[in-house]
């Protein structure tokens, strides 16, 4: 993939809510982010599991570059949570550049469990790395 991470924060932060008005469409979460979503792509890798499945959002947001998941159980959606704010080395580009790569970026935590704030989770730990280059 030719997208390239400089910094990946780790994040586990449920949206409350999602608002269109005139200044565009946002996303409000439990821990206080605000995204004005500039674009965004809905990337559902294969499901092996019908009853318990998780789809993927990648945003661009005037915030940055985030990373949200729902999971859906029996049928049933759970609420997104966002997991990753990414920081490219070189903004032109990332977004497309790291949607063409996406599920193979993703395959290595598609079935980690992600907690809701409620349950203790909601931390961010911040790390360099990069599994775009994978």
């Amino acid at each position: 993939m030719a997208a390239d991470i400089m910094q990946e924060q780790i994040l586990c932060d449920d949206v409350l809510h999602w608002v269109t008005d005139d200044l565009g469409y946002h996303a409000y979460s439990r821990g206080g982010l605000v995204l004005s979503i500039v674009r965004s792509a809905s990337i559902q890798p294969t499901i092996s599991d019908e009853q318990d499945y998780v789809t993927w959002l990648w945003v661009e947001a005037l915030q940055g570059f985030f990373v949200m998941r729902q999971r859906i159980v029996e049928t049933q959606p759970q609420g997104w949570v966002i997991v990753r704010r990414l920081t490219p080395s070189a903004h032109h580009g990332f977004f497309a550049d790291f949607r063409d790569g996406f599920e193979s970026w993703v395959e290595g935590f598609a079935d980690l469990e992600v907690d809701s704030p409620d349950q203790g989770g909601g931390g961010a730990v911040t790390s360099s790395v990069n599994p775009a280059g994978k």
